[in-house]
């Protein structure tokens, strides 16, 4: 059973302060963590005050030098030609794909609130033996209010499926384009979406 711990103070009354202490305690005992923040700019300050050897951060691709990737051969040309020869070359992740390399790496990861609110479902299986520390409040939840009949529309021109058992929405139709559910889509995409009395969630 998982433990939550709640520090709940005025702004300025010293609660990251009090979280940088407590991850400290954990880099010396070797606990895994990973500290979710809403500012970029506390990325820095937390990574500094913890020792830039001791936590990673993903990092966008145009932000510069310390972007996570992979190297790989590419031993087939374009034009179908074997090429034993060929150089390795470097390939960098998105933030996500950077985030969950960490986490199988098992290294301390520094982060914010919208990267976080990025992963699936499917990711979350390789936090089981971190802590999670969240400095301020994330909303889990969002209510995408489509309608009613989009909703029937959805499910009659086979573009969702609900499951009736768990009410996760499905979009099925990949070939979908068009702008007018595109968001629904792309929600749908991440299994995160619920049917829940007329809306999506």
């Amino acid at each position: 059973m998982h433990k939550i711990k709640i520090y709940d103070a005025i702004m300025g009354s010293g609660k990251t302060h009090n979280a940088i202490e407590r991850m400290k305690s954990y880099l010396e005992t070797g606990t895994k963590f990973i500290y979710i923040t809403p500012f970029l700019t506390e990325i820095d300050r937390v990574s500094n005050d913890l020792g830039r050897e001791n936590v990673f951060s993903p990092i966008g691709i145009k932000e510069g030098k310390g972007v996570v990737g992979e190297y790989s051969y590419d031993f087939v040309d374009q034009k179908g030609n074997w090429d034993l020869n060929v150089e390795q070359e470097f390939k960098a992740l998105n933030k996500r794909a950077q985030f969950i390399k960490l986490a199988n790496e098992g290294k301390c990861i520094i982060s914010t609130h919208a990267l976080f609110m990025s992963l699936k479902p499917s990711d979350f299986n390789l936090f089981d033996d971190y802590v999670l520390i969240l400095d301020e409040v994330v909303n889990p939840l969002k209510v995408f209010n489509i309608g009613e009949r989009d909703i029937q529309i959805l499910l009659k021109q086979n573009l969702i499926v609900i499951n009736l058992k768990s009410n996760e929405v499905k979009f099925i139709d990949d070939d979908y384009n068009d702008q007018a559910f595109r968001e629904v889509k792309k929600l749908c995409n991440n299994s995160t979406v619920y049917y829940l009395d007329k809306y999506l969630i």
